[in-house]
């Protein structure tokens, strides 16, 4: 598959962890957006993604009691592997809980301080 061809397939619709209030313009943005209701992790490089596609059962472990879902993204390949593991709160968290919350779900699945999640989240 071409980089076009896999370009086009990341078009549809995106799943975002903010809460907007209702009284807000409707527009969706950082500035409006007053909470978070869950933890999105993007695993897109590196050996510890190819570890954690090839034995799933390592999030089911150390990610318990939580709930969350994981999938392949639309770049993903067997030599190239690619997720999004998605972690839902229990209500609407403080945004400046966003950071911690990655930090806290990437120690629990074991992901280095070197993950570069960290940084961009």
């Amino acid at each position: 598959m071409t980089t076009e061809e896999k370009n086009a397939r990341k078009d549809p619709a995106f799943i975002t962890c903010a809460h907007y209030p209702y009284d807000s313009d409707g527009r969706r943005n950082d500035e409006n957006a007053d909470g978070m209701t869950g933890i999105v992790l993007d695993l897109d490089e590196g050996d510890e993604v190819k570890d954690l596609f090839e034995s799933p059962e390592v999030l089911i472990d150390h990610l318990a009691p939580f709930n969350f879902v994981a999938w392949v993204t639309a770049k993903h390949t067997a030599s190239a592997p690619r997720m999004k593991v998605f972690i839902p709160t229990d209500g609407v968290l403080p945004k400046g809980c966003h950071k911690p919350g990655v930090a806290f779900a990437a120690d629990r699945i074991g992901l280095s301080g070197e993950w570069k999640g960290r940084k961009e989240s």
